[in-house]
């Protein structure tokens, strides 16, 4: 997969003929492009770039003032903060109908704005850089500036309010990872970069404005109107390395330019962050020789998502035979190590399972899928402590609807607790548990068609006779979309149970196949 961010300008020197020099123009007009030769690793700033950042060339020695030229130059609207609405509901997006909060990465229904929707889970607009630190005010560009606005769900924005970017040690968290204090805020893992780099990007823009915003590395936190002190520096910049650059962050980009015209340098060239903090860079053992390497991390992860659809792909007409078992094995190794969003963009696993599937009938195992959906029940109106046959096995459910395929658990309004201890083997506040009853069952796989805010984690247990269960595997971390698989390293006969758990849990699962070992 071609990365906008890394690729730099090839430049190839010849001393037998002729000495020539190659400029790779960018497809995007936005980057720059890889670069090496045979000898040695080129550093960015012999690099040659073009397009967006072709000033960029020769000018590493007065890179903050050309990359801020730049950024404000391009900057050809300047959006309302009504219009703000508008451009989250796409830079945001998870998909056609939810955002993807920035602190939580809950998915919330789009039109489930703050102040026009009655739902008890809303989101707003969160200026990443607090307003109250240097420009509160909407006359101020900055305010509207959807480079630091993102989705987020209200309660989080509140708890974050207008603190300090640091490491908390100890204070207040929540299960998403983030923790903080009244003064200090350090949001999960998954968005450390993302923060980060938005803060680089306003000091950057609005360097030669009006307004003052800093970073440093005093550990002071001011809270005061009007100050325009955000974040610990070294702190940032070790997040900045930490969680490198993602597609998704590459696609916001893309749309917050699309408005504004202007984009975050930091995103699509994520090494201009050594120069513009190098000090700081090179305390943590980052080099200008060794930058380009620090800031690929996921040009290999992308990589490895392309190379293993086309894999997969590779076995679409194929004939499965018994000696190709190591083969789909390290398959489907490759896909468990993805994380849970890129497992969804593995968009043709269905053909690596129904060839492991096909392997399985060659081993003498079978496989049956059940359709969920024909549970009764309907969405309105949810099913407590309910037992029914569906396909020819009989379920036990205390607490499921229907109507959008079926969902395990409850909403708000209808939840129901009160179920049997015994399943409760993680100690869970409120869950809702589904059973069933199977011999020599060797493997579960069920796709995840919805999640609703609410539900920390899937936990599959396991009981020979239905009194003393224990917990085989727990999903606690999974997308919209993704399939998920557990496999028993021996065939189990007895009592399987999946457990949704949380504050409110719900899942939504149409169908769920099993796979035997035959007789």
């Amino acid at each position: 997969m071609k990365r906008k961010i890394f690729i730099f300008i090839l430049i190839v020197l010849s001393f037998s003929l002729f000495s020539c020099k190659d400029k790779i123009n960018d497809s995007n007009n936005n980057q720059g492009g890889d670069s090496s030769n045979n000898e040695e690793e080129l550093i960015p700033s012999e690099v040659i770039y073009t397009g967006y950042y072709e000033k960029m060339t020769g000018n590493f020695n007065n890179f903050f003032d050309t990359l801020n030229d730049i950024t404000v130059k391009n900057h050809t609207h300047e959006a309302s903060y009504s219009e703000i609405w508008t451009i989250l509901q796409e830079s945001d997006a998870y998909d056609e109908n939810n955002v993807e909060c920035l602190y939580t990465g809950r998915l919330i229904p789009k039109s489930d704005r703050d102040g026009s929707s009655s739902s008890a889970i809303v989101w707003n607009r969160e200026h990443v850089w607090a307003k109250s630190h240097g420009f509160n005010n909407q006359k101020y560009a900055a305010y509207a500036d959807a480079h630091h606005l993102r989705a987020s769900e209200k309660n989080i924005n509140s708890a974050r309010n207008n603190s300090y970017f640091d490491e908390v040690s100890n204070g207040n968290s929540d299960i998403y990872g983030n923790t903080w204090t009244s003064d200090v805020f350090e949001p999960r893992d998954e968005v450390k970069g993302d923060v980060a780099r938005m803060l680089f990007y306003m000091v950057t823009r609005y360097h030669d404005s009006e307004l003052t915003l800093t970073l440093d590395n005093t550990g002071n936190y001011p809270s005061q109107d009007g100050n325009g002190t955000l974040g610990k520096l070294s702190t940032l910049v070790k997040w900045h390395y930490e969680d490198p650059v993602d597609e998704k962050e590459e696609k916001r980009n893309d749309v917050v330019a699309k408005y504004q015209g202007n984009r975050n340098p930091y995103i699509d060239h994520p090494e201009f962050v050594y120069y513009l903090y190098e000090e700081e860079s090179e305390k943590i053992g980052i080099t200008e020789e060794n930058v380009l390497d620090k800031v690929k991390g996921n040009v290999d992860e992308d990589d490895t998502i392309e190379t293993l659809i086309k894999d997969i792909e590779s076995l679409r007409n194929v004939t499965i035979t018994l000696d190709m078992e190591a083969t789909l094995n390290k398959l489907q190794t490759r896909y468990d190590a993805l994380s849970p969003s890129d497992k969804t963009k593995v968009t043709n696993y269905d053909l690596l399972v129904e060839k492991i599937n096909e392997l399985n009938a060659l081993k003498g195992y079978v496989s049956k899928t059940y359709d969920l959906s024909k549970a009764p029940g309907n969405a309105n109106s949810y099913l407590k402590n309910t037992t029914f046959v569906v396909d020819g096995l009989e379920f036990y459910a205390s607490n499921h609807g229907t109507g959008a395929g079926f969902i395990l658990g409850a909403n708000s309004n209808n939840y129901y607790a009160d179920i049997d201890p015994k399943y409760n083997v993680g100690n869970w506040s409120k869950y809702s548990v589904l059973k069933f009853k199977y011999d020599n069952l060797s493997s579960i796989s069920f796709e995840v068609t919805n999640k609703y805010s609410g539900i920390n984690g899937v936990s599959l247990l396991y009981s020979s006779n239905d009194s003393k269960y224990e917990e085989v595997y727990s999903f606690e971390s999974f997308e919209i979309g993704e399939k998920l698989f557990y496999d028993f390293s021996n065939s189990k006969t007895g009592y399987f149970v999946l457990v949704v758990y949380g504050t409110q849990p719900r899942l939504a699962i149409d169908s769920f196949t099993l796979t035997t070992k035959g007789n």
